[in-house]
């Protein structure tokens, strides 16, 4: 049951980086020192976008190999004081 609160945190950061990057693009800039930096700002939080999305398809990619695994027997506990012979 991980997977929907990943899915909707997953969505929910993408639009926001997103429409962030897309607002400060195309913000009305006065300086060429503010448009350098909001520049900056788009590309860092792109790269960040694109730093979670290798997380995200990584953690997908265990997920699915721990499920499809073949379940691991499991060794009984030796009881205390139980000897044998």
């Amino acid at each position: 049951m991980t997977a929907i609160p990943l899915a909707l945190v997953v969505v929910t950061v993408f639009t926001a980086g997103v429409q962030s990057i897309l607002t400060w693009w195309n913000a009305p800039q006065t300086t060429p020192m503010n448009v350098f930096l909001m520049k900056l700002a788009c590309v860092l939080a792109a790269i960040m976008l694109a730093l979670t999305l290798v997380v995200v398809l990584d953690t997908l990619r265990c997920w699915s190999g721990i499920l499809r695994a073949a379940p691991e027997p499991r060794e009984e506990p030796e009881l205390v004081g139980s000897e044998t012979t």
